[in-house]
């Protein structure tokens, strides 16, 4: 394959804290991997830089007869396909949709507004969901492309359960991520089986708003500690994460898609405790390479952590399926070329 245009925020290449620099870095490298040329526009700041907006336009204008894909967050492409069906309306672009919003988001525009999206010849969404709902919108151009990584690093994992338990945390540390819940569920056990029994560590990007907050809480709590960032750009740092029995994830927060995290998890062989939000769903199979617990419920949550805890056997018989289940998002296998061969011209 020849020529393609992306256009899409890689941050600096190296941060992977954020959901769209991680997954556009890891599509970025497939498309090196595919095509003999790839531009590639780097999107990062471009509401701070105009000159950006200008070398998206003049890119697109330039491989106007060639293949383009764009993979920005929902708001972000809208108002660049908005402009771009304005300018350009004769051109068509592949839109990797990141996150679970879409949706809902072309529900609440007027039909006039939804004109734009005529432009876009492929939309590639994060879950069979996503699709149906995309599809009752009248969207026939839908293909589920879950999200994805290059598995290059398979990390050694004890068969042995940990004494004490290791629950690991990893995304970014905002409310809506349910780290009080974790907090407080992490409470709730420490009086009922007590605290020498497991541990819970929290990795990643606190949020300004919520640092003083957070901070004070796991303060208080004697088996609780917030670790910093934990880089899997790194592939040593898969050893790290290997290291937990348990992720979790009781995530309530409203752009969730398909997140990376779980299949990191996966790849580590770390079964996941997920809230019922999103489509988490689709993502682990309940019992079978974690568990899913009921949105927002603090009880749930302490209940499932109880039950890990107390129950080697079924950890060990998770972490068994996580890594069969992890090589069916390699990023090979997803964007492969049959895939490749269906969206471009």
């Amino acid at each position: 394959m020849e020529k393609i245009l992306l256009i899409g925020d890689c941050g600096n290449f190296k941060n992977t804290s954020n959901g769209v620099y991680a997954k556009n870095i890891q599509l970025f490298n497939r498309l090196k991997e595919v095509f003999v040329t790839l531009k590639h526009v780097n999107t990062n700041n471009w509401k701070k830089n105009p000159s950006v907006l200008l070398n998206v336009l003049r890119s697109i204008w330039q491989y106007r007869k060639k293949d383009i894909i764009i993979s920005l967050n929902t708001y972000s492409s809208y108002k660049l396909i908005k402009i771009v069906k304005r300018l350009f309306p004769s051109i068509r672009l592949n839109y990797f949709v990141i996150g679970g919003i879409l949706p809902n988001f072309i529900s609440q525009l007027e039909m006039k507004q939804r004109e734009c999206y005529s432009i876009v010849k492929w939309f590639m969404v994060e879950s069979q969901e996503m699709k149906r709902k995309m599809e009752l919108l009248g969207y026939k151009n839908v293909i589920h492309i879950p999200n994805f990584k290059k598995i290059a690093y398979i990390p050694k994992k004890s068969t042995e359960t940990s004494i004490p338990f290791r629950f690991v945390f990893l995304s970014r540390i905002i409310p809506e991520k349910g780290c009080d819940l974790i907090m407080e569920a992490t409470r709730r056990i420490n009086k009922e089986i007590g605290e020498d029994k497991f541990l819970v560590h929290f990795y990643g990007k606190v949020d300004d708003s919520y640092e003083s907050q957070f901070l004070k809480t796991i303060n208080e709590i004697p088996n609780a500690e917030y670790m910093g960032f934990l880089n899997l750009a790194d592939i040593s740092n898969y050893d790290v994460l290997a290291s937990y029995s348990a992720m979790l994830f009781p995530t309530f927060w409203k752009g969730e898609g398909f997140p990376g995290i779980l299949i990191d998890a996966m790849i580590a062989g770390t079964p996941v405790i997920a809230s019922e939000w999103g489509y988490n769903t689709e993502i682990i199979d309940n019992g079978t390479t974690g568990v899913i617990i009921k949105s927002k419920d603090t009880d749930a949550l302490a209940d499932a952590m109880t039950s890990f805890i107390s129950n080697n056997s079924r950890v060990a018989e998770m972490t068994q399926h996580c890594r069969k289940q992890a090589m069916k998002y390699d990023t090979a296998s997803v964007l492969n070329d049959d895939f490749f061969r269906k969206i471009l011209k």
